[in-house]
């Protein structure tokens, strides 16, 4: 007797990875792409009109006026709590891998790498296992060992943490220099001291922690 091959949906705002990711799980005869979705909104109505087993989706997909990131797999969570999740990501900030994991993503799989894993990922997801890149594991496995070797969590000063969350806010570094009696360059150096205490490299990564934080209000 057979058995019945995963009805996965997937979703990513890029044609071509779009099609990639088509075409390696469509090689494994365990796996169905039931639907596709190029953006947030196009995700929630797939899950709304198609059996999905599996859902294998990008973690960035920004369009104005929707949210994606961590607001995307919340949202998911919440409306679909038993619902398996494989994020396709390019961000390897173990904090941000953390974060996900916490949140009941059950497969990481890297962009940046051969995605021929992830059909591994999937069905390891699909079994309620965990999967993660080997790139991610390595990252995860050296904020763990930091994490053994008890060294205190960085922590940012009052200012630092009004700062960036202005920032995440939207407001211009000008906008937060004058709220704050402060000067421009002095809310710049406190934005790059607060990136460095995270171990955070970009605009976007910052901002997703301090949304991951609750700090936006």
């Amino acid at each position: 007797m057979e058995t019945q091959a995963l009805n996965v949906i997937i979703a990513d705002d890029h044609p071509v990875v779009l099609a990639g990711v088509r075409a390696i799980l469509r090689s494994s005869p365990q796996l169905r792409v039931a639907a596709e979705a190029k953006s947030v909104s196009e995700v929630y109505a797939r899950l709304g009109d198609t059996a999905c087993d599996v859902l294998v989706t990008d973690y960035s997909m920004p369009v104005v006026g929707e949210a994606d990131g961590l607001s995307l797999i919340s949202e998911i969570r919440r409306r679909y709590p038993l619902l398996p999740i494989v994020v396709l990501t390019m961000m390897a900030n173990p904090g941000m891998i953390q974060i996900l994991l916490a949140q009941g993503v059950l497969a990481l799989v890297d962009k940046t790498s051969s995605m021929d894993e992830l059909p591994t990922a999937v069905l390891s997801a699909a079994r309620r296992r965990r999967y993660l890149s080997s790139t991610f594991r390595s990252k995860l496995a050296m904020l763990e060992a930091a994490s053994a070797e008890a060294v205190p969590p960085p922590r940012l000063s009052p200012r630092e943490t009004e700062v960036v969350r202005m920032l995440a806010l939207g407001a211009t570094p000008a906008e937060v220099a004058e709220r704050l009696g402060s000067g421009t360059k002095t809310i710049s150096k406190q934005k790059k001291d607060a990136m460095r205490k995270l171990g955070l490299t970009t605009d976007a990564a910052l901002f997703e922690y301090v949304r991951a934080q609750g700090w936006l209000g």
